[in-house]
Parts: C-alpha cells; sequence; structure tokens
C-alpha cells in the first residue's frame, strides 16, 4: 500500500515530494523524461496510458 507523500508549502504552492514511486509511476516518469529529451516536450496523457499500458 502507498504511504502518503510528503508536503509542505512554500508560501506560494505546495510541493510535494515523495521517498519513493511505485514501478508504474517510476516507468511513467521515465517515459516523461524521455519523451521530453528527444522531442524537446512532454508527451500526452493519451501518449503515456499507451507507453504504460492505462
Amino acid at each position: 500500500m502507498p504511504r502518503k507523500s510528503n508536503t509542505y508549502s512554500n508560501g506560494r504552492a505546495a510541493n510535494h515530494r515523495v521517498e519513493y514511486l511505485t514501478e508504474k509511476q517510476e516507468r511513467i516518469l521515465a517515459f516523461i523524461r524521455r519523451t521530453i529529451a528527444e522531442q524537446g516536450g512532454a508527451p500526452t496523457v493519451i501518449e503515456i496510458g499507451a507507453e504504460v499500458g492505462l
């Protein structure tokens, strides 16, 4: 079962930091990073879903 993230406010917006990611979250993050590096922009939600089988 996933644990809650550590959340804090910097006065403008909340920042979310987690100490771990699930396997699927890791795959999504890797895909987003790879797509940005290769194409210069983030993938769409549909592209992410297709990549990780959602």
